[in-house]
Order: C-alpha cells, then structure tokens, then sequence
C-alpha cells in the first residue's frame, strides 16, 4: 500500500474549471433559448454546490491530516448530529 502524501493532493486543474464554466453557461443559454427560466436557478445552484464541495474537502483534507484522534472523534460526531 502506498504511503499518504505529506502535501495536499489536487488534481483539479484550470482546464476542469474551464469545461465546468463552458457546461454552466451552454445550459444557461439554452434555458433561455427555450425560455425555461431557470438559468439563474442553475447558477445559484452552480455556485451553492461550489461553495459546499470546498467545505466539505477542507474539513476532509484537515481530518485525513490530523494526528489527534479526539480530533477526529469530535469532527466525526459532529457530522452524525448534522
């Protein structure tokens, strides 16, 4: 088994991003085309969704780091109450 980095690991690159942002706004367009009025719901919901997974990787990058297990007991109970 592979030993665990000792630095952050990130494979998302600005190509990703730029595919993420072209998909957003080709189905912005297209909502309006067909006038479907939900392009401004896709987009807070692009941005909400956004927001949540960087978080949730923050936490996840900090408990997988963390040498203190009632750290990690703390974080994980916290999430089986939320």
């Amino acid at each position: 088994m592979d030993p665990l980095p000792t630095t952050a690991v990130l494979d998302l690159t600005w190509l990703h991003i730029s595919i993420l942002l072209a998909f957003v706004a080709f189905n912005t367009v297209i909502s309006k085309t067909l006038h479907l009025h939900i392009g401004t719901q896709f987009l807070i919901a692009t941005v909400h969704c956004t927001i949540q997974l960087a978080v949730a990787a923050s936490v996840l990058q900090y408990l997988f780091t963390t040498k203190n297990t009632l750290v990690v007991a703390r974080i994980t109970g916290m999430s089986f109450l939320a």
